[in-house]
């Protein structure tokens, strides 16, 4: 089941929502069956957000989010760089529901408070870096970002340094 879905995603061109539904159930399949997912379905997750993020819309993204979330959590060994950085381009996108940027910012969040370092300092710069971010187009993506740092602080405050915050 877990090959054939990562070969729908493989596909270029399909639909928006095809995509988002194959995200979603590999996201189910992680809650019930984390022994399934291995770094292939990471590289392939992260690879199609990236090949089809000018196709892909608000609704597709929150599927994409919802899985890499949960594999943060049940797996964060497979976790790359790549996959925060991917995330958190997203999430600088602009005109996405306030939904989308909730559920992109939580998930780089799961990564931070699962994975060690130096993969969760990394995902903790990115929401750093995109709290600094300036213009009113960001309003949504630091709101986010802002509840997301919360959970962070409580959940794993190691990550809270002063050389972090002292330039917000």
């Amino acid at each position: 089941t877990i090959s054939l879905l990562i070969n729908v995603l493989s596909k270029k061109g399909l639909y928006h929502a095809d995509y988002g539904e194959v995200a979603h159930t590999l996201g189910v399949i992680a809650e019930v069956r984390p022994d399934l997912i291995t770094p292939n379905t990471i590289s392939t997750l992260v690879n199609t957000l990236k090949r089809e993020k000018d196709r892909l819309d608000s609704v597709s993204y929150k599927p994409f989010a919802y899985t890499l979330g949960i594999i943060a959590e049940v797996k964060p060994e497979l976790i790359t760089s790549d996959t925060i950085s991917t995330l958190a381009d997203i999430l600088m996108k602009k005109g996405l529901f306030v939904s989308t940027y909730i559920a992109l910012a939580d998930a780089i969040g799961f990564i931070a408070q699962n994975c060690s370092d130096p993969i969760a300092q990394q995902a903790f710069s990115h929401l750093i870096a995109i709290l600094k971010m300036e213009g009113l187009d960001y309003q949504l993506s630091h709101l986010a970002v802002a509840n997301v740092l919360n959970s962070i602080a409580q959940s794993k405050p190691k990550l809270i340094t002063a050389d972090a915050i002292l330039p917000l």
